[in-house]
């Protein structure tokens, strides 16, 4: 408080119009309470129009970052999701990582070629399939561990890449469909590469290159897929694509 009440002498705030002790109002007070009124909302009205410009700035830097982000992003930042997911189940031992950038018809042909390999037969319950996949992978792992060592990475370089045509992707289309039949009505081949790459594996045990020189990446009812499973223990330079369209 800094000011005192002109009729009783008690201490007022600086902002108040009327003394706390004699509950008289100060001359002017009236005058006084409508400039404060106006002041505070034009105050607010500038606050607003603040941020209204402050959120309109945002949201057109935001929509040029993403014209921007569209226009300047390559093929590859499409379609190497399935394949780094890929990599990270491997390097990382998980199954689930391990087999879900391929679609859930193929997964579900590639988890039964492996516990066929486990068990020599495939199992009639797919519970008994997803388990003994999961020990193909553990066992292909270790193997991975023998070879280049405990802390074995892998990489890769994409050293071409052809994108097909929307004959060649309904052709694709075609045959999947036609290969996996039941449950795929309406599956749409929406865009699609075949690419050339070189997969580095490397650890302090040792160091491989396996390359594909038709890998296979295809957007199916707009989510990026693989097509081709890799042997990174493969000792030769070319891996052999797997058969999945007959």
């Amino acid at each position: 408080m800094s000011k005192l009440c002109k009729y009783c002498g008690a201490e007022m705030d600086d902002e108040a119009f009327e003394c706390p002790e004699c509950l008289k109002k100060i001359p002017g007070a009236e005058v006084l309470a409508k400039q404060k009124k106006i002041e505070k909302k034009q105050k607010r009205k500038s606050i607003l129009l603040i941020s209204s410009v402050a959120a309109g700035a945002v949201l057109l830097i935001t929509l040029i970052v993403i014209a921007v982000t569209l226009i300047f992003k390559k093929p590859s930042d499409y379609y190497e999701k399935p394949i780094k997911t890929y990599i990270e189940g491997c390097v990382m031992n998980d199954y689930k990582e391990y087999i879900s950038p391929f679609t859930d018809y193929y997964s579900k042909y590639l988890s039964e070629q492996y516990a066929y390999i486990v068990m020599g037969k495939i199992p009639e319950e797919e519970e008994n399939v997803h388990k003994a996949a999961i020990l193909y992978l553990d066992s292909y792992y270790q193997e991975m561990i023998q070879k280049y060592g405990r802390d074995f990475d892998i990489t890769y370089d994409v050293m071409s890449e052809k994108h097909y045509t929307e004959e060649e992707l309904k052709k694709y289309q075609d045959e999947y469909v036609g290969y996996y039949k039941e449950g795929l009505e309406g599956t749409k081949f929406n865009d699609g590469y075949e690419l050339a790459i070189n997969f580095k594996i490397e650890g302090n045990l040792g160091k491989n290159t396996v390359t594909d020189s038709k890998f296979m990446v295809f957007k199916i009812n707009n989510k990026w897929y693989m097509m081709n499973a890799i042997d990174f223990m493969a000792e030769k330079d070319e891996t052999k694509d797997v058969e999945q369209f007959n």
